[in-house]
């Protein structure tokens, strides 16, 4: 199934790649991997992942960073709608799902 970011995703995505690749580029490249094996894992089994929000939201972690990837399966897509620091306020991420 195909997996599509939304414009604030793939904000989140970068924002956090950008801030990654300021502190080491070593670790930015991790995150990348990271979050790719987690868009991997959330293509091959999306409905494994535990709904957190209404009907239709799912939650991936990011295996190694403190990063939750917020999505819906919809019939054509995996609709991505945040790459997620997890202490941030979850408003942020809900309200694109209206």
């Amino acid at each position: 199934m195909r997996l599509v970011l939304n414009p604030g995703a793939r904000l989140d995505f970068d924002d956090a790649k950008d801030w990654y690749d300021q502190q080491d580029e070593n670790v930015a490249i991790r995150f990348v991997e990271a979050v790719n094996t987690a868009f991997g894992r959330i293509r091959r089994s999306p409905l494994l992942f535990p709904v957190v929000h209404g009907a239709n939201v799912r939650q991936a972690q990011v295996p190694k960073f403190p990063y939750t990837i917020l999505f819906a399966v919809q019939p054509e897509r995996i609709l991505v709608y945040s790459v997620f620091h997890t202490s941030r306020n979850p408003l942020i991420w809900k309200s694109r799902t209206e």
